[in-house]
C-alpha cells in the first residue's frame, strides 16, 4: 500500500499541506477574531504538514494495524521533524514561526511533551482514516491527470517557494540590520554612558574641591574676624579703664579742690565773727568736723 510512484507522493505532500493550512489557519482566525494567513508561503499550503504526514506515512505505515507502534513511531518521526525544522528555520531565516517556551515539559520553545503526544494521535488518526480518504480521492483520478496535475502544483509550489524565500531573506537582512543599529546603538548609550559617569564623577570632584576650598576661606575668614573682634574688645576695655582711671583721677582733683575751698570757707567765717556761730556751732572744732563728715563721702 505504502510503494507509492513519486508523482503520488508529490500529490498526497501537497494535500496534507492544504490540509495544515486550513487547520492552522482556522485556528488562529478563530482565536484572533480575524483572518489569519498562517504559514510561511503565500499559497494555502504549509509544508512542514505535508513534510510532517509523508514522514508519517513512511514511518508507521508498515506498522498499519499495530496501533501502538504507529502512534510511538509517528510521535518520534514527527517530533524529530518539527526540532529540525525549527532549528533550520531560525538559523537561516532568524524568524521562529512557532514557539512553546510558556508549555511544560518543552525544549527551547521547539518541541514540548503535548505537541508530540498529539503527533502520535494525529499519526493514527492519519494513517487509520484521513490517508485512506485521501488514497481513494488519488486512485479515482487517472494516471495522467495525476502527472499533469503533480507538475503543475509542483511548478506552483516552487513559484511560491522562490518568492516566499525571497521574502523571508529580505525580512533575515531587514532583521540583521535592526540587530546591527541595535548593538551600534547599546554601544553607543554605553560609550555615552560611560562618558556622562566621567563627567559626573569629575564635576562631582571640582565640587567637592570647591566646597572644601569655600569651607577653608570661611573658616580662615571667621578666625580672622573672630581675632579682629577679640582685639578690638581687648582695646575697647583697655580703652575704658584708661577713660575710668582718668575719671576717677578727675573726680578726685574736684573732691580735693571742693575740700579745700570750704575749708578755706569756713576758715574765713569763724575769723570774721567767731560769735556768730556759737548758738548753732558750740565750736570751730565741731563745723570742723561736720564739713569733714559732708565731704568725707568723696573719699
Amino acid at each position: 500500500m505504502h510503494f507509492y510512484p513519486f508523482y503520488q507522493w508529490l500529490l498526497f505532500f501537497f494535500a496534507y499541506c492544504f490540509v495544515g493550512w486550513v487547520w492552522e489557519t482556522s485556528y488562529d482566525s478563530i482565536i484572533e477574531r480575524h483572518f489569519v494567513n498562517r504559514g510561511f508561503l503565500y499559497g494555502t499550503w504549509i509544508p512542514i504538514y505535508g513534510f510532517g504526514a509523508i514522514i508519517m506515512l513512511f514511518s508507521t505505515l508498515p506498522f498499519k494495524g499495530n496501533w501502538v507502534m504507529v502512534y510511538l513511531v509517528g510521535m518520534v518521526a514527527a517530533t524529530i521533524l518539527e526540532l529540525a525544522t525549527g532549528l533550520a528555520m531560525e538559523k537561516i531565516f532568524k524568524v521562529r514561526y512557532w514557539d512553546y517556551s510558556s508549555q511544560k515539559l518543552q525544549f527551547k520553545g521547539y518541541i514540548c511533551v503535548s505537541s508530540s503526544l498529539f503527533w502520535g494521535l494525529l499519526s493514527v488518526v492519519l494513517v487509520k482514516w484521513v490517508h485512506n480518504f485521501f488514497e481513494k480521492v488519488l486512485f479515482s483520478i487517472s494516471n495522467d491527470t495525476q502527472i499533469i496535475l503533480a507538475i503543475f502544483l509542483s511548478a506552483l509550489f516552487l513559484t511560491d517557494l522562490g518568492f516566499s524565500i525571497k521574502t523571508a531573506l529580505d525580512i533575515r537582512s531587514v532583521i540583521v540590520k535592526m540587530e546591527k543599529i541595535r548593538d551600534d546603538l547599546s554601544e553607543k548609550v554605553t560609550e555615552k554612558k560611560e562618558e556622562l559617569t566621567e563627567k559626573v564623577t569629575e564635576k562631582r570632584e571640582e565640587l567637592t574641591e570647591k566646597v572644601t576650598e569655600k569651607r577653608e576661606e570661611l573658616t580662615e575668614k571667621v578666625t580672622e574676624k573672630k581675632e579682629e573682634l577679640t582685639e578690638r574688645v581687648i582695646e575697647k576695655r583697655e580703652e575704658f579703664v584708661e577713660r575710668r582711671d582718668e575719671l576717677a583721677g578727675k573726680v578726685t582733683e574736684k573732691r580735693d579742690e571742693v575740700q579745700e575751698a570750704l575749708s578755706q570757707l569756713a576758715d574765713k567765717l569763724v575769723k570774721r565773727n567767731p560769735t556768730a556761730f556759737l548758738p548753732s556751732l558750740p565750736s570751730v572744732n565741731e563745723l570742723m568736723d561736720k564739713i569733714r563728715k559732708r565731704t568725707g563721702r568723696y573719699k
